[in-house]
């Protein structure tokens, strides 16, 4: 709901304050997905209102019941973080907010067999945290490398570290082409 976002904005910034979104996300595409005047202030009887929601969730992992993590796009690369946060309000253990963001999302779009874990034979996309997300969810964000397709990828900057050392080349049009 718009007053979930709105907490998280709130609380942990929108998404024109992250630096890695000021980097890979054009700002008409920033501003577009949560204008920093759209965001309200939000009392004590909404989030009343909503931590019920979030603690439903908690209390569905914790017998078992399968639970998504999801953002819609809203606000692109935090908005999915935002959703995993908000979930721990209610309750969840960081252990079963990870599954849901992981292995029950596989699962349920069909491809457990894929990915979602790291096992033999899965497709091993994987990012490498500064900070234990078990310990804090907030760490979900800590993101020092990336490994896709087998290169290893700085967390900032998306420089290729292996196997070999090379630059992200331009591929966002407000970019210079080199």
């Amino acid at each position: 709901s718009s007053l979930g976002w709105n907490y998280m904005v709130r609380r942990h910034g929108g998404p024109w304050e992250w630096a890695k979104m000021r980097r890979f996300v054009p700002p008409s595409a920033r501003m577009w997905a949560w204008p920093p005047w759209t965001v309200g202030r939000l009392g004590s009887a909404e989030l009343e209102q909503l931590l019920p929601i979030v603690a439903g969730a908690a209390r569905i992992a914790a017998h078992g019941g399968r639970v998504g993590i999801g953002s819609h796009g809203d606000i692109p690369g935090i908005g999915y973080h935002y959703e995993l946060w908000f979930h721990s309000l209610g309750g969840m253990p960081n252990h079963d907010l990870l599954r849901s963001a992981t292995i029950v999302g596989a699962r349920a779009i069909g491809h457990g067999a894929d990915f979602g874990s790291l096992e033999p034979g899965k497709l091993a996309d994987l990012q490498i945290l500064e900070r234990n997300p078990l310990k804090d969810i907030l760490g979900t964000t800590s993101i020092r490398y990336v490994m896709k397709n087998g290169r290893l990828y700085d967390g900032e900057t998306l420089l290729e570290r292996w196997p070999r050392d090379r630059p992200l080349a331009p591929v966002f049009v407000w970019e210079a082409s080199p």
